[in-house]
């Protein structure tokens, strides 16, 4: 007879995992013949770790795809406050990728698996006592984050289904459209309250979202603001009354890219963004230079290290 060997990596995934099943089901019964009574929980026990050790990886990003839309989820179930973890940036980094060039996909929703947390921000355990080569790839990488999803040629949507404060508003802010789920959730850039020096860009992205007067009362103080004065001030551009409610507006908002040629919107869109794009790409290793300098400083560390060890307290 003819061999048909798989023609794709999930065939091939498929047909691993179809053997390692049938193994496993043979080992156990090898197992409990040759223990009767007293090994079946032996045999229990092998086979729920050997399941285990075939289950796929838990993610801490993920992407689904529903006709031209691509959602992409940050999930708490990885990471509980959704903070920007290395594996974090380079995962949602390469899954924006991947959808940019699907060419069935024009638009892009941002959210969390869970609500009441949508982002916590940066992991600011990457920046306590550092290795400096790391710290430089970190920081790069989320500024290279920042820059994919603000230039990025789709209609994208950040759909807020809770606290967004610090690295939370900034991905926020690099998108074309901002729900937020109404409740007791936080918005704003707080750095400036652990002794953070905000980089250029955020800054600038904060002035193109809000205007120069509402960044200059906000930015300097870390102020921190509820779904109401997010909305007032254009931190946000609709707020959503419970998740029912939430996913109807993000449905209405990509209801909109139906009446207009999606070649005109990207256009139009690269076209307004395109100088602070690029200044963010071409200064993106002086940038990193410069926040390593500051970031490793002994005054900067020293706060750092009492705002972490703040948070441990509060764990317990």
């Amino acid at each position: 007879d003819t061999i048909t060997l798989p023609r794709s990596p999930l065939e091939v995934q498929q047909i691993r995992t179809a053997t390692a099943t049938f193994t496993m089901s043979c080992l156990a019964r090898r197992v409990m013949s040759a223990r009767p009574a007293a090994s079946a929980g032996a045999a229990r026990r092998y086979l729920s770790s050997a399941a285990a050790a075939t289950a796929p990886e838990l993610e801490p990003v993920t992407v689904t795809k529903e006709g031209g839309v691509a959602t992409l989820v940050l999930n708490n179930s990885y990471n509980v406050a959704n903070v920007f973890t290395m594996e974090t940036i380079d995962m949602f980094r390469s899954k924006w990728a991947e959808a940019e060039a699907d060419p069935e996909v024009t638009a892009m929703v941002i959210t969390a698996e869970k609500t009441g947390i949508f982002s916590g921000g940066l992991d600011l355990k990457e920046f306590h006592q550092p290795d400096v080569e790391r710290l430089k790839r970190y920081w790069g990488g989320v500024q290279g984050l920042m820059t994919d999803v603000f230039e990025s040629p789709l209609y994208t949507v950040c759909k807020i289904n809770g606290h967004a404060p610090a690295g939370g508003t900034v991905l926020s802010l690099t998108t074309d459209y901002r729900i937020a789920l109404d409740g007791p959730y936080k918005h704003g850039l707080n750095e400036a309250a652990l002794g953070l020096i905000l980089p250029w860009w955020i800054e600038g992205l904060m002035v193109r979202g809000v205007g120069l007067r509402q960044a200059e009362r906000c930015v300097p103080l870390a102020l921190l603001m509820g779904c109401d004065e997010a909305l007032k001030i254009g931190l946000v551009d609709e707020v959503a009354e419970g998740e029912d409610g939430l996913a109807d507006a993000v449905d209405a908002a990509l209801k909109k890219l139906k009446t207009i040629p999606q070649q005109a919107r990207a256009a139009a869109k690269l076209q307004l963004r395109r100088e602070f794009a690029s200044d963010m790409r071409t200064r993106l290793e002086a940038d990193t230079e410069n926040f390593v300098e500051k970031i490793t400083s002994p005054e900067m560390q020293g706060a750092l290290g009492a705002y972490l060890k703040s948070l441990e307290k509060r764990k317990k």
